[in-house]
Protein backbone atom coordinates (compact mmCIF):
# COMPACT_ATOMS: atom_id res chain seq x y z
CA UNK A 1 0.00 0.00 0.00
CA UNK A 2 2.67 2.32 0.70
CA UNK A 3 4.59 1.78 -2.58
CA UNK A 4 0.80 3.00 -4.23
CA UNK A 5 0.94 5.74 -2.01
CA UNK A 6 4.48 7.21 -2.70
CA UNK A 7 3.73 5.77 -6.18
CA UNK A 8 0.54 8.72 -6.53
CA UNK A 9 2.81 11.30 -4.58
CA UNK A 10 5.68 11.44 -7.15
CA UNK A 11 3.00 11.30 -9.82
CA UNK A 12 1.08 13.95 -8.04
CA UNK A 13 4.23 16.25 -7.90
CA UNK A 14 4.98 15.17 -11.76
CA UNK A 15 1.97 17.05 -12.95
CA UNK A 16 2.09 19.89 -10.71
CA UNK A 17 5.81 20.97 -11.86
CA UNK A 18 4.28 20.64 -15.49
CA UNK A 19 1.20 22.98 -14.66
CA UNK A 20 4.18 25.37 -12.79
CA UNK A 21 6.49 25.00 -16.25
CA UNK A 22 3.61 25.92 -18.26
CA UNK A 23 2.03 28.79 -16.14
CA UNK A 24 6.16 30.16 -15.93
CA UNK A 25 6.39 29.92 -19.60
CA UNK A 26 3.19 32.17 -20.50
CA UNK A 27 4.24 34.45 -18.17
CA UNK A 28 7.53 34.73 -19.27
CA UNK A 29 6.07 34.85 -22.82
CA UNK A 30 3.68 37.37 -22.03
CA UNK A 31 6.75 39.57 -20.91
CA UNK A 32 8.98 39.65 -24.69
CA UNK A 33 5.83 39.55 -26.78
CA UNK A 34 4.61 43.36 -25.88
CA UNK A 35 8.29 44.62 -26.68
CA UNK A 36 8.35 42.70 -30.12
CA UNK A 37 4.89 44.63 -30.84
CA UNK A 38 6.33 48.23 -29.46
CA UNK A 39 9.83 47.51 -31.80
CA UNK A 40 7.59 46.88 -34.39
CA UNK A 41 5.76 50.08 -33.93
CA UNK A 42 8.60 51.89 -34.03
CA UNK A 43 9.95 50.58 -36.42
CA UNK A 44 6.71 51.33 -38.69
CA UNK A 45 6.82 55.22 -38.04
CA UNK A 46 9.99 55.38 -38.55
CA UNK A 47 11.58 55.97 -35.33
CA UNK A 48 15.17 54.36 -35.47
CA UNK A 49 16.22 55.75 -31.80
CA UNK A 50 13.13 53.85 -30.30
CA UNK A 51 13.54 50.96 -31.97
CA UNK A 52 17.15 50.42 -30.94
CA UNK A 53 16.48 51.17 -27.48
CA UNK A 54 13.15 48.78 -27.48
CA UNK A 55 15.49 46.30 -28.97
CA UNK A 56 18.06 46.83 -26.56
CA UNK A 57 15.14 46.07 -23.71
CA UNK A 58 14.73 43.05 -26.18
CA UNK A 59 17.83 41.23 -25.84
CA UNK A 60 18.22 42.22 -22.37
CA UNK A 61 14.34 40.55 -21.43
CA UNK A 62 15.55 37.92 -23.37
CA UNK A 63 18.90 37.18 -21.41
CA UNK A 64 16.48 36.92 -18.62
CA UNK A 65 13.92 34.64 -20.25
CA UNK A 66 16.94 32.40 -21.63
CA UNK A 67 18.33 31.67 -18.26
CA UNK A 68 15.21 30.61 -16.13
CA UNK A 69 13.45 29.01 -19.43
CA UNK A 70 16.72 26.74 -19.59
CA UNK A 71 15.57 24.68 -16.86
CA UNK A 72 12.09 23.54 -18.37
CA UNK A 73 13.00 24.00 -22.04
CA UNK A 74 15.78 22.14 -24.41
CA UNK A 75 18.45 24.58 -25.32
CA UNK A 76 18.03 24.20 -28.91
CA UNK A 77 14.56 25.43 -29.12
CA UNK A 78 16.26 28.71 -27.47
CA UNK A 79 19.36 28.83 -29.66
CA UNK A 80 17.20 29.80 -32.58
CA UNK A 81 15.85 32.84 -31.10
CA UNK A 82 18.57 34.10 -29.63
CA UNK A 83 20.77 33.84 -33.22
CA UNK A 84 17.48 35.83 -34.28
CA UNK A 85 17.29 38.48 -31.50
CA UNK A 86 21.22 38.54 -32.56
CA UNK A 87 20.33 39.79 -36.08
CA UNK A 88 17.94 42.46 -34.74
CA UNK A 89 20.39 45.30 -34.12
CA UNK A 90 21.99 45.54 -36.91
CA UNK A 91 18.87 45.37 -39.32
CA UNK A 92 17.71 48.77 -37.52
CA UNK A 93 21.43 49.49 -37.87
CA UNK A 94 21.70 49.15 -41.76
CA UNK A 95 17.55 49.59 -41.82
CA UNK A 96 17.28 46.68 -43.78
CA UNK A 97 13.78 46.33 -43.36
CA UNK A 98 12.42 43.67 -44.91
CA UNK A 99 14.64 41.02 -43.19
CA UNK A 100 13.93 43.08 -39.83
CA UNK A 101 9.99 42.24 -39.85
CA UNK A 102 10.96 38.59 -40.73
CA UNK A 103 13.32 37.92 -37.86
CA UNK A 104 10.89 39.89 -35.84
CA UNK A 105 7.77 37.56 -37.32
CA UNK A 106 10.01 34.69 -36.63
CA UNK A 107 10.89 35.27 -33.01
CA UNK A 108 7.52 35.94 -32.62
CA UNK A 109 6.69 32.74 -33.84
CA UNK A 110 9.18 30.41 -31.89
CA UNK A 111 8.02 32.11 -28.73
CA UNK A 112 4.30 30.97 -29.04
CA UNK A 113 5.82 27.92 -30.44
CA UNK A 114 7.38 27.50 -27.20
CA UNK A 115 4.03 27.27 -24.93
CA UNK A 116 2.36 24.68 -27.22
CA UNK A 117 5.07 22.56 -28.15
CA UNK A 118 5.30 22.16 -24.32
CA UNK A 119 2.11 21.16 -23.64
CA UNK A 120 1.49 17.65 -22.62
CA UNK A 121 -0.44 16.39 -25.71
CA UNK A 122 0.03 12.82 -27.31
CA UNK A 123 1.82 14.45 -30.21
CA UNK A 124 4.53 16.10 -27.88
CA UNK A 125 5.42 13.17 -25.49
CA UNK A 126 5.60 10.52 -29.27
Amino acid sequence: MKRVIISWIILFLIVCYSAAGLYFISFKNNGILPILDELQVYLDTGDNNAAYEAAQRLALEWELYKRSMGILIRDDKLQSIDTSIAKINPYIYVKNTDELYSELQVIRRYIQNLYSSELPMWFNIL
